[in-house]
């Protein structure tokens, strides 16, 4: 299963910059709304929107960045995400906590959290994995929507044997705790359903 993210997020995952994802969910997640329903997925970057002025990133990672909407032939996939454990942040100032941790701007935040019924953001801290080489796949009508989930075929499996972490453990020790003393005790931790 693939997790549909703009493509600067996919770039702050892969390059180690960030190891936070905050998401309100598309338009098309169903009844249930959008949560954390994988234990690992691959990271399905995107380009429409205009993720440019929604996140902070460095010059050479914009200029690639398209804001209409996309059309393109083949979609590349750089790496795979791991769920160490999932929240739903029910309160702004626990997220503005967060701000350290991701390249989302204040008001890409504000409006995600504050669309829909209920004020909130679900969150999940993820252990990065890259490929050691990207993984490119014909892209299919299938793919788009504003959905966050979507399936897609076996990797090579040469692929998926060379994956490594893109932080080492104690890089990534180190950023889990830093973020969970920014959420604050008594938040429940759990982890994603395994699907």
């Amino acid at each position: 299963m693939a997790f549909k993210e703009w493509s600067l997020v996919c770039d702050a995952l892969l390059d180690g910059r960030q190891s936070l994802i905050l998401r309100k969910g598309g338009i098309h997640e169903g009844r249930g709304g959008f949560r954390f329903e994988h234990h690992a997925f691959w990271l399905f970057p995107t380009f429409f929107h205009a993720q440019a002025e929604g996140f902070e990133a460095p010059d050479e990672a914009r200029a690639g960045v398209r804001t209409a909407p996309e059309q393109r032939d083949e979609v590349v996939i750089g790496g795979w995400c791991e769920v160490e454990w999932i929240d739903e942040i029910t309160e702004w100032p626990v997220v503005e906590r967060l701000r350290p941790f991701h390249g989302w701007t204040d008001e890409t935040l504000q409006q995600r959290f504050a669309w829909g019924e209920e004020e909130a953001l679900h969150a999940a801290f993820v252990r990065v994995h890259r490929l050691p080489q990207p993984w490119c796949l014909p892209f299919e009508k299938r793919y788009g929507g504003c959905r966050s989930w979507v399936p897609l075929p076996p990797v090579p499996e040469v692929l998926w044997l060379g994956a490594e972490p893109v932080l080492a453990d104690g890089a990534h020790a180190w950023r889990a705790a830093e973020i969970e003393a920014a959420l604050g005790r008594g938040l429940e931790r759990r982890p994603a359903q395994a699907t």
